[in-house]
């Protein structure tokens, strides 16, 4: 397994994932929607809205599993988020050398495909990913993976939003 490396940007990409008080908040009807949507098109078992944080990847919405977060050593996502404008599909995870010795790929849950698209702000950074997984090995034609870039957007549009509206209640205070 090989571990993801920290990104050059990353106090800066914290710094915004902070701003945005996300972490840790109880789960909402659209992110649910939008992961639940992702698992459908994408035919997985499993679709999450992640945070990478400091040591962790917090999931805002998931389908398909139960845990609420996952070290950051054992992220997929946290390779993902390195590079942000490109979506990240690991097909078969059992022959990829990042992850072949992955607890999540080796002991359970097992997965053995990943495709995630990395939640970037405008100032481009990456926050997290909608993802998509899956125990079998899988291909997703490119009209599934665009349908994963516009969910992914409208993720962003959530948490921008969010912010904003966490804004006008500070300025109303």
């Amino acid at each position: 397994m090989i571990i993801p490396p920290i990104p050059p940007f990353e106090n800066e990409r914290l710094k915004h994932l902070r701003s945005f008080k996300i972490l840790d908040t109880i789960p909402e009807l659209d992110y649910d929607s939008i992961t639940e949507l992702a698992s459908t098109i994408c035919q997985t078992k499993v679709s999450l809205i992640t945070f990478i944080e400091t040591d962790r990847q917090w999931f805002k919405s998931k389908v398909g599993i139960e845990i609420e977060n996952a070290p950051r050593e054992h992220s997929f996502c946290a390779h993902a988020i390195l590079q942000p404008q490109e979506i990240s599909v690991f097909d078969n995870l059992n022959l990829d050398q990042r992850f072949k010795d992955n607890p999540y790929v080796k002991t359970g849950p097992k997965f053995n495909f990943y495709a995630g698209v990395p939640l970037v702000t405008d100032d481009n950074l990456p926050l997290g990913t909608l993802c998509v997984l899956d125990y079998e090995h899988k291909q997703l034609s490119d009209q599934k993976l665009e349908a994963l870039k516009k969910l992914a957007r409208q993720v962003m549009s959530l948490v921008n939003l969010r912010k904003t509206k966490i804004a006008l209640e500070e300025n109303k205070r």
